[in-house]
């Protein structure tokens, strides 16, 4: 049609922001708005309806395969030219989410085309009609999806187009062409209420911008008498002398596509290569769990689709569908889910974020080594994956430690005395901000060492798996609950104090050179341990790396009967103290 209708838009707006209707509904701050509707019942209802919701309408999805039939031959005409192609219907419909309106006795499903975040929407609508059949509409907004995210909904542009759709397109080509003239308005109408929190004694009104279609007919024109007006509050059409204009209603909502076509594609690679199941199929397609196949599609494109890969994939989905949250990335790195949603530095370069940013560049170096992987990696073996959370907090309390620079907790769970299970299979290791942001990277380094070591050894109470245990333990791995009770009373610290002090030794020395520059190294090199203990020892030795490599790793374990017997000699002691006061210069 060389001449395309235009519809005027009416809005009925008052002076605040409009939250985004049907995709990531985000709400900034209390608005105060002048509608007074918060007492009125509501007389339309507004849903969004996933996949399994629209396929229990038969009629709807009998009109919807019909119209993609013709969608799809209307592709191939432009492949092949065998048959008329049209351009204006060269798109695909994404039909596993839709909006659905209903006012009384109508009601109308609203479905996003596939197009792109920056392209002008674009919807199609199925309305019931008297007839109880269902007529499809095409519907052209002037602003894109970002746009209506992004922006002051009054800065939008305030054209919009909506005209029928011939199913079969058998009219599309013929000389007398269809014009649909509709007057419309905006309406902010409360849509319904929930309970927030889950306290069902907390109710929110839920709201939302409707577009209604106030004065609608369709007209017959020749494309040489065509004419458009927008006078007043009425639309009109004149052709051949006689001007139209008519009632009736059609009543959609701005639906922007959840996904391009080529997030589509990975999400269709994620499902294949994973073997999904219909259940999990079903549950990746929606919307809202797009970011997951995304971030899975990375993982296995990295890593080559390899087997290892695929499996992590495939758990990671189990844990996604009952509400874990966690990092793909690291998290293929660790037998653990690590979740550092807590400590990542927000994407804002506005923004700065010390402590994360700090913890961030310590925790990746110390991924990169062999021996802190090996602390984590051959835990589980094929068993389920725990989630291990990771988390910044001020003034960080723990126990009865005094000025803690981190603490590890988890509820374990026990029959008769025995632990079985971690609750929720999470634990949590915390940092303190202060020590992030004012402490050397060695000695933060230390700090998630000994932190991970608690972690492993809590899981170890739980999980029978001989290669988690440390190389210096002789004892069989399904005692290792039993020992840690009976001899040393679940003291991590104890237990941490006899088998792991090499362990910490190995992963520091290979860190070292990750977090300092070779002339830094050298600086430390040069200093010389002077004793700070009051004993009079005066200068003991120069730097020497093997000599803090033995002696650092007990700091945190000070308060232990085997810190006290490996230091029982004065000039240890004061080594002891030596290497820690510097390790704490050895700054950023």
């Amino acid at each position: 049609m060389k001449n395309k209708l235009r519809k005027l838009l009416r809005f009925g707006l008052t002076s605040f922001a409009i939250g985004l209707l049907l995709t990531n509904c985000e709400k900034d701050s209390a608005q105060e708005e002048t509608i007074s509707v918060d007492e009125q019942e509501p007389t339309l209802t507004l849903k969004h309806y996933s996949k399994t919701n629209i396929e229990k309408n038969t009629k709807l999805v009998s009109r919807l395969k019909e119209f993609n039939n013709e969608l799809i031959k209307n592709k191939s005409a432009k492949q092949t030219g065998k048959n008329v192609y049209n351009k204006e219907y060269d798109f695909t419909i994404y039909t596993d989410s839709a909006t659905y309106i209903q006012n009384g006795d109508y009601h109308s499903y609203t479905f996003p085309i596939i197009q792109g975040a920056d392209e002008k929407i674009t919807n199609v609508m199925f309305e019931l009609n008297d007839q109880n059949e269902y007529d499809a509409y095409l519907v052209n907004y002037d602003y894109s999806a970002n746009e209506l995210k992004y922006k002051d909904f009054k800065s939008l542009s305030m054209k919009t187009s909506i005209k029928p759709l011939n199913l079969s397109f058998s009219s599309l080509f013929s000389k007398t062409k269809t014009a649909y003239v509709c007057v419309y308005s905006y309406e902010y109408v409360r849509t319904g209420s929930h309970f927030t929190n889950g306290d069902s004694n907390l109710i929110e009104f839920d709201y939302g911008w409707v577009l209604t279609a106030g004065h609608c007919e369709t007209v017959l024109y020749y494309d040489e008498d065509y004419k458009e007006y927008h006078e007043g509050n009425t639309a009109t059409i004149t052709i051949g002398g006689t001007t139209y204009g008519g009632t009736g209603g059609s009543t959609t909502s701005p639906t922007p596509s959840p996904f391009d076509s080529e997030e589509l594609i990975k999400i269709d690679i994620v499902k294949n290569r994973l073997g999904l199941n219909h259940p999990e199929r079903l549950w990746i397609d929606k919307w809202e769990n797009g970011q997951y196949a995304f971030q899975l599609y990375d993982l296995l494109k990295i890593n080559s689709f390899s087997a290892e890969a695929i499996e992590f994939g495939n758990n990671a989905i189990e844990a996604l569908m009952v509400g874990q949250e966690f990092d793909f990335i690291e998290s293929f790195r660790s037998p653990f889910n690590v979740d550092l949603s807590g400590v990542k530095p927000d994407v804002d370069p506005n923004t700065t974020e010390r402590d994360k940013e700090v913890f961030m560049n310590v925790y990746n170096k110390l991924i990169e080594t062999t021996e802190f992987k090996k602390l984590f990696i051959d835990v589980f073996g094929e068993d389920s994956r725990f989630t291990v959370k990771f988390e910044i907090q001020d003034n960080l309390q723990c126990g009865d430690a005094e000025n803690p620079n981190g603490c590890t907790t988890a509820i374990i769970e026990s029959v008769d005395g025995n632990p079985t299970s971690i609750k929720n299979n999470l634990i949590t290791i915390s940092i303190d901000k202060t020590h992030l942001e004012t402490s050397s990277f060695i000695d933060i380094a230390k700090t998630i060492i000994h932190e991970a070591i608690h972690a492993n050894i809590t899981l170890l109470q739980v999980k029978d798996k001989s290669l988690a245990l440390p190389l210096t333990y002789s004892h069989s791995a399904d005692t290792f609950a039993y020992i840690l009770k009976e001899r040393f009373n679940n003291d991590d610290h104890i237990f941490m104090a006899n088998y792991y002090i090499p362990t910490m030794s190995a992963i520091l020395k290979s860190v070292m050179p990750l977090l300092y520059s070779p002339e830094r190294i050298q600086q430390i090199l040069d200093r010389t341990i002077i004793d700070m203990t009051g004993s009079g020892l005066g200068e003991l030795e120069k730097f020497n790396f093997e000599h803090f490599y033995e002696h650092y790793p007990w700091s945190g374990l000070h308060k232990t009967s085997e810190f006290a017997a490996n230091f029982v000699i004065q000039r240890d002691y004061a080594l002891y103290i030596g290497y820690v006061l510097i390790a704490r210069e050895f700054g950023h």
